[in-house]
């Protein structure tokens, strides 16, 4: 894959019009989320093997969202907005093409949804709690969405996925709280 100084315009100009987009339509908490969205999957999806093993920082950005949107709109937000900057990635850069269609939700972006939704509705409790929640019910999720195709489930994307969620929620959790105004 080739980057080009056209592609890295055309990202610049992505995340600035997103953000200002998101900022007039819901301000300050709605453009930071879609601007931690834009980085796990334009920058660390691109990246390729460290968001397959679990490296991704949507479920701290759609926690993000139910707990600030509630859960019907943390839904919907997560299953337009995903789709979206996924298949945005693909117009802007130099990839081969997915093999899911461009700017249609798939079945991982209605599992993330589904946290999103979950952590809505326990939005009360603490965030670690809220996680160890969310990633429990999207680990439930996921089961069913691999045994609903026909796919062995994954043994390690869940354990990396874990340990580095965790790891963002001890460490790193006040600064996403503050980043939304929390």
């Amino acid at each position: 894959m080739k980057f080009g100084i056209r592609n890295i315009i055309f990202l610049v100009l992505s995340i600035v019009l997103g953000y200002l987009g998101f900022y007039l339509i819901g301000g300050h908490v709605l453009a930071a989320i879609f601007a931690v969205l834009w980085f796990d999957k334009v920058i660390i999806g691109t990246a390729g093997l460290p968001h397959k093993f679990g490296v991704e920082l949507t479920t701290i950005a759609t926690i993000l969202m139910g707990i600030i949107y509630g859960p019907v709109l943390a839904f919907v937000l997560t299953m337009i907005l995903l789709p979206v900057l996924y298949g945005l990635k693909y117009i802007l850069l130099p990839l081969s093409p997915p093999s899911w269609p461009l700017f249609v939700p798939s079945p991982q972006n209605l599992v993330d949804a589904i946290g999103a939704a979950a952590a809505g509705i326990f939005a009360g409790f603490d965030l670690l709690i809220l996680f160890l929640g969310v990633f429990i019910i999207k680990e439930i999720a996921y089961l069913a969405v691999d045994f609903m195709i026909g796919r062995p489930p994954d043994v390690i994307y869940p354990f990396v996925n874990f340990v580095f969620n965790i790891l963002i929620v001890l460490n790193m959790g006040s600064f996403f709280l503050g980043l939304v105004g929390l």
